[in-house]
């Protein structure tokens, strides 16, 4: 006998990720712009269950990306400089982790602790996809560049919470069922 089984179905948030991914690769193939993985990235992590919420991601999110592209710049020509003297890997990952080191600190110090793992991973993009041989941009192109399509990201999720399927903050407040 096949027992029954009662599968949630899929939620407002899992469509509104889903749209705002969509909107993002359509958009960008009508542009022509390469690297719509990381717009998607921003939709994934910005699109939350309130606008309240999704604001706070995306301004984590953007002050992450920012702070990461800007400090990857000095880095990877830091790390670039030293390994073209002394070409010894251990020390160009003690240049990375010490870069990494920074941005944690630096968040903590202005209190935004929530744009930590952004702005690391965005560092981390920045001194690890362009090593030599990878490069097709210089690295202030590759940082700008991701901050553009870290915004469109965020623009995309917050457009499409607020106004597909948005959500009714105010009578959930009112009903005191708002988490």
């Amino acid at each position: 006998m096949i027992k029954k089984t009662n599968l949630p179905g899929i939620g407002l948030r899992n469509l509104k990720t889903a749209l705002g991914v969509l909107v993002c690769i359509l958009l960008y193939d009508l542009l022509h712009r390469p690297y719509v993985f990381f717009a998607c990235i921003s939709v994934i992590i910005c699109l939350a269950p309130t606008m309240e919420t999704s604001y706070q991601m995306s301004k984590d999110r953007m002050i992450g990306t920012v702070l990461g592209g800007l400090l990857g710049i000095p880095f990877l020509y830091l790390k670039d400089s030293v390994i073209n003297v002394v070409d010894f890997f251990p020390l160009e990952a003690v240049i990375i982790c010490l870069g990494v080191m920074l941005v944690i600190y630096l968040l903590n110090l202005v209190g935004n602790k929530g744009a930590v793992a952004n702005a690391c991973i965005v560092f981390l993009s920045v001194l690890i996809t362009l090593e030599d041989g990878l490069q097709q941009m210089t690295p202030l192109m590759y940082s700008v560049n991701r901050i553009i399509d870290s915004a469109v990201g965020i623009i995309v999720a917050l457009v499409v919470n607020k106004y597909f399927f948005p959500f009714d903050e105010e009578s959930k407040q009112e009903k005191g069922t708002l988490n």
